[in-house]
């Protein structure tokens, strides 16, 4: 899979323009692989029973203990990657500063309320996945924000 999908990136001259998310951290290792120029995003989940986030988890390839899994931002840096993917309801000041220390961009995902993407703005994210995205800019727009 990984290999069609850096054969068209590749084919259309995309590699400087994208990043490759997934929760799947197993797919992220070959992407790096493949092509370390490739942009690489972990997604995670720590709240709830789908939490993507546990010891010995297929989705992030069981490497990680638990107590390392409480500094994800640690994590995604020993594996070099670029970008931390959490869900919005895991992200907090501390964490994202901590991102932000280690040279990882930050990505909260899926912020749909008002409240929580002033919240996420507030925090410093690096972007903000919605469903909403004019939302987004309207938000900003209306409270004078130029975050984007």
């Amino acid at each position: 899979m990984v290999k069609l999908i850096l054969k068209d990136i590749n084919d259309y001259g995309l590699a400087d323009q994208t990043l490759i998310s997934s929760f799947d951290w197993r797919i992220l290792k070959e992407v790096k692989k493949q092509n370390q120029s490739i942009l690489r995003g972990y997604l995670s989940l720590q709240q709830g029973k789908s939490k993507t986030i546990f010891e010995d988890s297929l989705w992030v390839d069981g490497k990680f203990s638990s107590l390392e899994l409480f500094e994800l931002p640690k994590v995604i840096k020993s594996l070099e990657g670029h970008v931390w993917c959490p869900f919005y309801r895991d992200v907090t000041k501390e964490n994202v500063h901590q991102a932000h220390d280690l040279g990882l961009a930050v990505n909260a995902w899926t912020v749909n309320d008002e409240e929580d993407i002033l919240r996420m703005i507030d925090y410093s994210v690096d972007g903000i996945i919605t469903d909403y995205p004019e939302k987004v800019k309207k938000i900003c727009q209306n409270k004078n924000i130029s975050w984007f």
